[in-house]
């Protein structure tokens, strides 16, 4: 999501505010950023993000990094960054460096969205509620397909949220162009009934963790447990290759309000709760506590 040919498909909503911190002449971080007047955002257009950083990056490299960020956007004006670092179920390596930095600088979590995430070795198991949705669909000759099929998908997708007064993020074009950008990582899994297609999820692939990005189901579908089966077999498709699934959040309201239906839903699959967190760090008046950082070290 932090390649410039992902984050561009939607370069004309945001004022891209990315930059790259070097020390010396090596590159140690990069941090994808937009901006909003006086607040910078990490990036507003993507799930997370925060500052990325590689393995040989230490805790005084990260420290020194997110101070020359903090003075780099002091120096143009900025007051605020907006911080939403990188969950570790999606990072290559563990690390949270960063995290205790926003905090050393008097960062606030502002947020706290939950998201539900399946780790494959030892799993729970599937609820009986979803085994039976999944009988049902094999009874009624379902097949699970990836393919071409965005146009019936998006429709389907699109008809499901309007029922809840929303609408898709990504636009049929958009999901097209970023499918294409990324065949490799991107790609659409559906349930079919001879030309019908009854249920899907847009799913994207990061290193060891598989992602769906949106779970649509037809009334049809819902009778024939088709959404069911499609998780069920990804799940055992992606078993032997990817370490987590994550269906994303299930929470609205800045994380103050759950989709207790919808989280029931995962947790059938054997899916449990991490959170998707978001600071808000003043750097009005933050120099002395940059310097004083430094200090200590």
């Amino acid at each position: 999501m932090h390649l410039m040919d992902f984050m561009s498909y939607h370069r004309h909503r945001y004022q891209d505010f990315s930059t790259v911190i070097r020390k010396g002449n090596e590159i140690i971080a990069v941090f994808p950023a937009n901006r909003v007047g006086d607040t910078v955002f990490s990036h507003a257009g993507l799930t997370y993000g925060g500052l990325i950083y590689g393995f040989e990056q230490r805790l005084s490299d990260v420290r020194d990094a997110m101070i020359a960020l903090v003075e780099f956007y002091q120096q143009r004006n900025i007051s605020k960054i907006y911080y939403k670092p990188v969950p570790h179920i999606f990072q290559k390596y563990p690390s949270e460096d960063d995290l205790h930095v926003l905090f050393s600088l008097g960062a606030r979590l502002v947020r706290r969205d939950l998201s539900s995430v399946i780790k494959f070795r030892n799993r729970p198991q599937m609820s009986k509620k979803r085994l039976s949705g999944v009988k049902k669909a094999f009874r009624a000759g379902l097949e699970m397909k990836e393919g071409d099929f965005l146009s019936d998908f998006h429709e389907l997708l699109s008809s499901v949220l309007v029922r809840h007064n929303a609408t898709p993020v990504h636009s049929l074009q958009e999901m097209r162009l970023l499918q294409s950008r990324f065949p490799d990582n991107i790609k659409l899994a559906v349930a079919r009934r001879e030309d019908r297609l009854l249920a899907g999820t847009w799913l994207f692939k990061f290193g060891d963790v598989l992602h769906t990005q949106y779970l649509a189901c037809s009334e049809e579908g819902r009778n024939l447990g088709a959404l069911d089966f499609v998780i069920s077999e990804i799940i055992d498709r992606s078993a032997p290759e990817f370490q987590f699934m994550s269906f994303g959040s299930s929470s609205g309201r800045d994380g103050q309000s759950i989709n207790e239906g919808l989280v029931f839903q995962k947790e059938g699959f054997g899916a449990r709760t991490i959170v998707l967190d978001h600071y808000e760090l003043d750097i009005s008046d933050i120099a002395a506590l940059a310097r004083s950082a430094e200090k200590d070290t």
